[in-house]
């Protein structure tokens, strides 16, 4: 299957997982959390699967969360970034 921020590949019964967003540092984000999810669905599924490799395309393994992005798509749903009530510091 082609993804968009993750590679997936078997090699000799392991799955091997590359995040792969670099301009991020392969922050996780919705999109690259979703595409992680339907790996580690297939890992469950597929009995010849027997380990999972995760690693990250180069300049960084993950940096973490994909702030920007969780807030773009809260945004678009019509949530804030902060709740109502809640004074930022």
């Amino acid at each position: 299957m082609a993804y968009q921020f993750i590679d997936a590949a078997v090699e000799g019964g392991v799955l091997i997982v590359t995040l792969d967003d670099p301009p991020t540092r392969n922050a996780i984000g919705d999109e690259m959390a979703g595409e992680l999810n339907q790996e580690l669905e297939r890992l469950e599924s597929e009995a010849d699967l027997r380990a999972l490799v995760l690693t990250g395309r180069d300049p960084a393994f993950c940096s973490g969360a994909n702030v920007k992005r969780m807030n773009e798509a809260n945004e678009a749903r019509g949530e804030t970034s902060v709740p109502e009530g809640v004074t930022p510091w």
